[in-house]
C-alpha cells in the first residue's frame, strides 16, 4: 500500500493508498484521519482493515504541509473540490452505486466524512467523536490549522462560516435514506458541544444508530475510538457483505462490566518500558512507561520520577529529574483484571526538552530509574519490551528486555 497521488484537475495533488478488494465484494470504503502529530502524514486504522474483503482508500490529510479537514485553505475551497473529485473518480472506476460506498473517520476525520458523505449524497457513513463546530474547533485548539485554513488573520465570520458548514448540511439533507453510525460518549468533553445539540437533525435519518460507550476505559475524547474498534470493524465487514446493520431501535449504550478501581495493592511489581532515547549536544532525550502495578498514578501529584546513570566501570552515579505525560491509554494497555488507573504513569524530560548531562564523562552507563508513588518507593532498572537501539557518532543506546545502556563517545 504504498502512496500515491492523484492530481484534481484544479491542480491540487490528494496523496492517497489502496487496498484492493478481496474475492466477490463489491465495496468501497474512504477513510479519513484524524489528528495525530503537529503536521499530517498520518492513516488512521491502516493496521485494523488490512483484511477487509473491502477495497479500502486512506486520504491523506496533507495539503501544502497542514491539516485542512480536507476542506480548504485560506477559505479556498479547492481542496474539498479536488477531494471529491478524487473519490469520484474512484467509485465511476469500479461503477459503485452510493449504497456500496462507505465514508468513515475519527474525530477530524469523523468531521471530513460526514461532510462529503452529505455533500455527495454517500448512503454508508460511519463515524466516531466528530467535532461539528469545525471553525470553533480549530481556533481554541489547533491554531496552526486554523491560520492554515483560515489566513493568518481569520475573523469570525470565517470561524462561523466553518461552523455551520455541517449543521447546514445535516438541517437541509432530505435523503434520509442513509445508513449512519454514529459512536461518541458522553465521557467526551466535546460531546455536549458537537454532538448532543444536533442529535435530532441525525435521528430523522430511516437507519440512524447512535451508540455510545459508557465504559470505564473511555474517559477522554481520544479513547472512544479505540476501545471500540471491533465494533467498528463489524460495521465495516457488514457492510462490505450487504448485510446493513440496524441496532435496537437506533441506539446502543455500551457499559460493559464497570469495574471498580482496586485499593492499592499491598506489593505491587514495577513495570518499566523504554519507548526512545536521543542524545544530542550533551543532551539525553528519554522517554517511557513506569508504574509500580497495583497502584494507582491519576494525578501528575501521585508519582515522581528520577533518571540514574551508573558508570558501568567506576560504578559513579549520576542522578537527573524526569517529568510526566498524561497518557489515559496506559490504564487499557496495562490493564489484566484489576482496574487500575495508570494516566500518569509515562515518563519522559522536563518540558520534552531533554536532560543536561555535560557533567557526564564519556563512558559506558547502565540507566535505572527511581518511581516514588505516595509511600511506596523502587529502583530497578531500565529496559524495554521490544530491543531498541539508537546510535550515532557522539553515542549508542541499546535497551532490551533487562537493561538499558547508554555509551557516550565524547564529551
Amino acid at each position: 500500500m504504498n502512496e500515491q497521488i492523484f492530481t484534481a484537475s484544479n491542480g491540487i495533488e490528494v496523496i492517497y493508498r489502496h487496498k484492493p478488494s478481496k474475492y466477490d465484494f463489491k465495496h468501497l470504503i474512504v477513510v479519513f484521519s484524524g489528528f495525530l502529530n503537529a503536521t499530517p502524514g498520518n492513516y488512521d486504522f491502516i493496521n485494523a482493515m488490512t483484511d477487509c474483503p473491502a477495497d479500502v482508500i486512506w486520504i491523506n490529510d496533507n495539503f501544502q504541509g497542514m491539516y485542512t479537514y480536507y476542506l480548504c485553505i485560506d477559505m479556498d475551497f479547492r481542496v474539498k473540490e479536488a477531494v471529491q473529485e478524487f473519490i469520484q473518480s474512484q467509485i465511476d472506476q469500479r461503477n459503485l452505486s452510493p449504497e456500496n460506498v462507505t465514508f468513515t473517520g475519527f474525530s477530524k476525520g469523523g468531521s471530513a466524512a460526514l461532510y462529503h458523505a452529505l455533500s455527495m449524497n454517500i448512503k454508508n457513513i460511519v463515524v466516531t467523536v466528530p467535532q461539528l463546530h469545525i471553525g470553533n474547533y480549530v481556533d481554541n485548539f489547533w491554531k496552526s490549522v486554523a491560520t492554515h485554513m483560515m489566513g493568518k488573520n481569520y475573523h469570525n465570520a470565517q470561524i462561523d462560516y466553518l461552523d455551520k458548514l455541517i449543521v447546514n448540511l445535516l438541517k437541509k439533507d432530505q435523503d434520509l435514506d442513509k445508513n449512519i453510525y454514529l459512536l461518541t460518549s458522553e465521557a467526551d468533553i466535546q460531546f455536549p458541544t458537537e454532538i448532543q445539540p444536533h442529535l435530532d437533525d441525525f435521528r430523522k435519518y430511516r437507519n440512524f444508530n447512535l451508540l455510545k460507550t459508557y465504559s470505564a476505559f473511555v474517559r477522554e475524547h481520544n479513547q472512544v475510538t479505540s476501545h471500540h474498534t471491533a465494533l467498528l470493524l463489524g460495521i465495516y465487514y457488514a457492510l462490505a457483505s450487504e448485510a446493513t446493520p440496524r441496532f435496537n431501535q437506533g441506539e446502543v449504550n455500551f457499559f460493559g462490566t464497570q469495574p471498580i478501581p482496586k485499593p492499592n495493592v499491598a506489593n505491587p511489581t514495577p513495570y518499566v518500558d523504554v519507548r526512545n532515547c536521543e542524545y544530542k549536544d550533551k543532551i539525553l532525550f528519554i522517554e517511557g512507561v513506569a508504574v509500580l502495578k497495583g497502584v494507582h498514578i491519576s494525578n501528575y501529584s501521585d508519582v515522581q520520577y528520577e533518571l540514574i546513570l551508573q558508570n558501568t566501570r567506576t560504578r559513579e552515579t549520576y542522578t537527573k529529574g524526569l517529568a510526566k505525560l498524561h497518557r489515559p491509554h496506559l490504564t487499557r494497555e496495562l490493564f489484566d483484571g484489576d482496574f487500575v488507573i495508570y494516566d500518569k504513569g509515562y515518563f519522559t524530560t522536563l518540558d520534552l526538552k531533554g536532560i543536561d548531562i555535560s557533567d557526564l564523562p564519556k563512558a559506558e552507563y547502565q540507566l535505572y530509574i527511581a518511581i516514588k508513588s505516595g509511600e511506596y518507593y523502587s529502583k530497578l532498572a531500565l529496559s524495554s519490551q521490544k530491543t531498541l537501539t539508537k546510535s550515532s557518532d557522539t553515542f549508542n543506546f541499546n535497551s532490551n528486555s533487562s537493561l538499558a545502556i547508554l555509551e557516550i563517545f565524547k564529551e
